[in-house]
């Protein structure tokens, strides 16, 4: 049972980390689409 959750602990901080860097690269590439127009 511990096991099962250090592993949903580990996916949920994956998960974060993902979310947050697609959030930066997804505001990155709106700025950028706005520079051009």
């Amino acid at each position: 049972m511990l096991k099962y959750k250090k592993i949903i602990e580990a996916i949920r901080l994956i998960g974060f980390l993902a979310l947050g860097l697609y959030t930066a690269f997804s505001e990155n590439i709106l700025v950028g689409l706005l520079g051009l127009v």
